[in-house]
C-alpha cells in the first residue's frame, strides 16, 4: 500500500496517480534493482503508450521530506526531467537520493507491502545479478 502526500510534490503525485489510473503501471518490470538504494520501473508495456507518457515531462518540486526507506520518487537526468520513471528508496535516508537532486523528490511511502521489495532484491542477488 502506497501513501502519498501530495503536499509534497503536487505535480509529480498528480502525474502518478494519472500513470496508475491510466493503466500505464500495469504490468510493470523493474529494471532498475540496486540493493541497500532502491529498486527502479516506469516503463510501459506497450512501447506506444509509453512514448506518449514520455514525452510528457514535469517540471522539478523541492524535495519537502527526506528521503527514508520506502520512500517512492520520480527519477530524473537533470532539469525538469521527470517523466515515468519511478523509484523506491532503499536505505533508511536514501543514500545520496534527494541531495542536491532537484528533480527528486518524495511523492510519499510505501506504507505496507515493503518486504515485496526487500524480496525483489533478495530473489536479484541470489540469481547472481550485478549492481
Amino acid at each position: 500500500r502506497i501513501q502519498l502526500n501530495a503536499s509534497l510534490a503536487p505535480l509529480g503525485v498528480e502525474r502518478f496517480v494519472a500513470l496508475v489510473d491510466s493503466g500505464f503501471m500495469d504490468g510493470q518490470i523493474f529494471y532498475r534493482v540496486a540493493p541497500g538504494f532502491l529498486i527502479q520501473f516506469g516503463v510501459a508495456a506497450d512501447p506506444a503508450v509509453h512514448a506518449k507518457w514520455h514525452r510528457l515531462r514535469l517540471r522539478d518540486e523541492p524535495n519537502r521530506m527526506p528521503f527514508r526507506h520506502g520512500t517512492l520518487s520520480f527519477a530524473g537526468g537533470g532539469k525538469d526531467s521527470r517523466t515515468t520513471h519511478v523509484f523506491v528508496a532503499l536505505s533508511p535516508h536514501g543514500g545520496r537520493l534527494g541531495r542536491g537532486t532537484p528533480h527528486e523528490s518524495t511523492l510519499g511511502h510505501i506504507v505496507e507491502g515493503m518486504e515485496a521489495f526487500e524480496r525483489v532484491v533478495s530473489n536479484y542477488q541470489a540469481a547472481g545479478y550485478k549492481n
